[in-house]
């Protein structure tokens, strides 16, 4: 699905096809309001689902960055993104991967390799801790400027009139056009009790919760944590995927 088809759909659904000018531009309607909620919904969307299936397609690695010598924090790289979840550190020298950081508690840390100053020479990162949304804190301090990887989550390009498909539009369709009804009836208002349609934003929601079950099993398939632990699809009546 592309973004034309997004506009497409959404306007159809929404039985406002008549203001449509043209479906791939960034204000393809006629409706400034309407212009103005198209990339409120698609956040709305891609972060719901993205937050919902912990997609495989979503993991991304950087080696671009590098540790600051005596220094204890390390400023993940947003050469490639930015992170959302980091699962790996490891350093990189001389080119060549290095075993990955054990993830450890601050407070470990804190107590543990407490000084900014390198301990020995060389001193290569053993541990590591998260300390915000843009460093995290290794220990010891490294010595030298070593290259360093990431292993994490980052956000998939946002759906646009200039980005026109994503990973979430391409295989997730249907599932992207019931998570965005649901912001559009609150776009119309038909979101509670006191609408003009109660049940627009219910009747959306249980949709796509529907499909969220079988995509969250064919995720599970892909990171072999099905059931038992396998790549297959599981028996109806096995134990459900583990998620």
């Amino acid at each position: 699905m592309l973004y034309s088809d997004y506009i497409v759909a959404v306007t159809n659904a929404l039985d406002l096809s008549a203001i449509v000018v043209n479906p791939a531009l960034a204000a393809p309607t006629s409706n400034s309001d309407f212009n103005n909620w198209i990339p409120r919904s698609i956040e709305h969307v891609e972060n719901r689902m993205q937050r919902d299936l912990d997609l495989i397609n979503t993991y991304v690695t950087d080696e671009t960055g590098a540790f600051t010598a005596n220094s204890r924090t390390l400023t993940l790289s947003t050469n490639k993104g930015t992170f959302v979840v980091v699962e790996q550190v490891y350093p990189v020298i001389s080119g060549v991967r290095q075993a990955p950081l054990l993830p450890v508690d601050l407070d470990f840390l804190n107590w543990t390799y407490p000084a900014d100053a390198a301990p020995s020479t060389p001193s290569v990162p053993v541990y590591w801790a998260p300390f915000n949304g843009t460093t995290v804190i290794v220990g010891p301090s490294p010595d030298s400027a070593y290259g360093v990887g990431i292993l994490g989550t980052q956000r998939f390009v946002q759906l646009s009139a200039t980005n026109t498909s994503n990973f979430l539009t391409m295989s997730f369709p249907e599932m992207y056009i019931a998570a965005a009804m649901v912001s559009w009836s609150s776009y119309q208002r038909d979101f509670g009790q006191q609408a003009d349609d109660p049940k627009l934003a219910m009747s959306w929601e249980a949709t796509y919760k529907e499909l969220l079950t079988p995509a969250l099993t064919e995720e599970a398939r892909k990171r072999y944590a099905s059931a038992g632990w396998g790549s297959r699809l599981p028996n109806p009546i096995a134990t459900p995927p583990q998620t």
